[in-house]
């Protein structure tokens, strides 16, 4: 009897500690700030790229912070060529590419930089909604990918391959007036 007890007390304890694990994890996941943030890793670099919301109105710019953050326990030389450490595109629904940021730098130098473990290098890229042409886009879903350049292999880290990134995608949506 006294058995039977205890395997139904500490029945009864797994039930209610797994209720409030999973409690607790669905208010986690269920809690979103309004910041959107995705990230990439090719070690010894992470690639984040964060928006501060996902719906914009028709003509409103998007910014997109876009950073490289040294995941090693050391510090690390970083080096890429202008204009800049990472790039974005936009995709429509149907995946075709509707601007890409990169602009081929015709400078002959590299820029380089020292990130200690931890330490991070970006920048704040703008979305006009303009497609390649300079015309508006029409409202709709639309995907943004960031990634390290790739006309010169993509970004160097002194004493590794060079390195390209892609993040996955964040999904906006543009509202008509």
């Amino acid at each position: 009897m006294k058995r039977k007890i205890l395997l139904t007390a500490v029945l009864l304890l797994s039930v209610v500690c797994v209720a409030i694990a999973a409690n607790q994890w669905a208010n986690k996941t269920n809690t979103r700030s309004s910041d959107e943030t995705v990230e990439a890793i090719q070690y010894p670099v992470k690639l984040v790229m964060e928006l501060n919301k996902t719906t914009y109105s028709l003509g409103e710019t998007v910014n997109i912070t876009i950073k490289i953050v040294n995941i090693s326990n050391s510090t690390i030389e970083l080096g890429w060529q202008p204009p800049s450490i990472a790039m974005f595109t936009i995709y429509d629904k149907k995946n075709t590419t509707i601007y890409n940021s990169a602009s081929a730098s015709t400078l002959p130098v590299a820029i380089t930089r020292l990130l200690k473990p931890e330490e991070s290098s970006g920048e704040v890229l703008v979305w006009e909604q303009k497609d390649k042409e300079g015309n508006q886009v029409p409202a709709g879903e639309y995907h943004i990918v960031a990634e390290t350049p790739t006309p010169y292999g993509g970004i160097g880290v002194i004493g590794y391959d060079p390195i390209h990134i892609k993040t996955p995608a964040i999904t906006i949506t543009i509202i008509g007036e």
